[in-house]
């Protein structure tokens, strides 16, 4: 199963000359994670009941372009000073 995915009419511009280079680096990158999520919530939702081995093949494949394109947007965020570590649940000595 192939799952096209088409872009929206308001998808970021790259030729965007207002906005800074890391702020339009982090909206594509926000985008293509946008995108990543779509593919596979389509793929998902069109399974026609159980999987095959050939979906759970695609189905492998497209998880890991949503999680290529988490990380890039995770950076660009980071870029702009708009990411941070969470503190974790499980302190030290506790």
């Amino acid at each position: 199963m192939t799952i096209f995915v088409q872009a929206p009419e308001a998808a970021p511009k790259v030729e965007d000359e207002q906005s800074p280079i890391h702020q339009s680096a982090a909206e594509m990158a926000a985008y293509a994670y946008f995108v990543a999520v779509r593919a596979t919530t389509q793929f998902v939702n069109a399974l026609p009941g159980t999987p095959t081995k050939a979906d759970l093949a695609q189905y492998t494949s497209l998880l890991e372009r949503e999680n290529i394109a988490w990380q890039r947007r995770r950076e660009a965020f980071a870029a702009l000073g708009l990411h941070h570590e969470p503190e974790s649940v499980y302190e030290e000595g506790a």
